[in-house]
């Protein structure tokens, strides 16, 4: 007579508490809206990337990017979800990307490894820097290197920059 009772009252129990769970974490809402502050955090964020380069430091983490921009670690780490749509090793890797592209077209850096070229970026080992790379890219690093040595030294300018209308 109990039994029966004692595991209707477990089975209410558990639907109730896994319907509540449910609710609590179910949020349409995005962290922050975009307001001037979230933009402008997004375009101080992005002006230290570009001028100081803290992404080339391997273990550049969110409170260290917090501490470079003056706001809390949780305040930063919402303003590039909402903004960047991604987390902070996302929007670092692409800067990463784009140094390592820069040294693969430059000339000085035609005779280094992609290995130690990996490493100047930042990434921590090749396997990372291959899957990034390609993630971002669409081609491995190798393949890139293979691209532009095909297109011959005329498709590497000074400085590894490409002249006007070169879409590598």
């Amino acid at each position: 007579m109990y039994g029966g009772t004692i595991a209707l009252f477990i089975i209410s129990l558990f639907g109730f508490f896994s319907n509540r769970q449910e609710d609590i974490y179910k949020s349409n809402k995005p962290l922050m809206p975009f307001s001037k502050p979230v933009i402008g955090l997004n375009q101080k964020i992005k002006e230290l990337m570009k001028n100081d380069k803290p992404y080339l430091d391997p273990a550049f983490s969110i409170a260290k990017l917090a501490v470079l921009v003056g706001e809390p670690p949780k305040k930063v780490s919402e303003a590039l979800k909402v903004t960047q749509q991604g987390t902070l090793l996302s929007f670092i890797n692409q800067f990463r990307v784009n140094k390592a592209k820069g040294m693969i077209k430059d000339p000085s850096f035609k005779n280094y490894s992609l290995v130690a070229i990996s490493l100047e970026p930042g990434f921590n080992s090749k396997v990372t820097f291959n899957r990034v790379f390609k993630n971002v890219t669409g081609m491995t690093p190798s393949d890139y290197r293979l691209r532009l040595m095909a297109k011959g030294d005329a498709s590497i300018g000074p400085n590894g920059v490409s002249p006007p209308g070169w879409n590598g």
